[in-house]
C-alpha cells in the first residue's frame, strides 16, 4: 500500500486539474450525498439500537440475562483449573 502512495499509478490521458469552481461544485455534491446517506441510515441505526435495548430489557425481565447467569463459582472454577494446570507442569 505504501508503494502505491509513493508511486501512484499514472493518470488517465484525459485527466486534468479541476478549476476552483469545479472543485467547489464537487465538494458541494459530496456534502449533499453525505447528508442524504446520513438521513437514510441514521433512522435505521436508531431502530437497531432501540431493538437491542428493548431485547436487553426483556431478557433482564424474564431472568435470562447472560450477565446474571455468570456465577462466581463458575468463574472461580476456571481460575482454579488454570492454577492446577500450572502447578501440574
Amino acid at each position: 500500500m505504501l508503494d502505491r502512495l509513493k508511486n501512484p499509478p499514472p493518470l488517465h490521458p484525459s485527466a486534468r486539474e479541476l478549476t476552483v469552481g469545479e472543485a467547489m461544485e464537487f465538494k458541494r455534491k459530496v456534502k449533499v450525498l453525505e447528508n442524504e446517506f446520513h438521513s437514510k441510515t441514521t433512522p435505521l441505526l436508531e431502530t437497531v439500537v432501540t431493538i437491542c435495548e428493548r431485547e436487553s430489557e426483556l431478557r433482564k425481565a424474564d431472568g435470562s440475562d447472560p450477565e446474571k447467569k455468570r456465577s462466581s463459582y463458575g468463574d472461580m472454577r476456571g481460575a482454579y483449573s488454570l492454577e492446577e494446570e500450572l502447578n501440574n507442569k
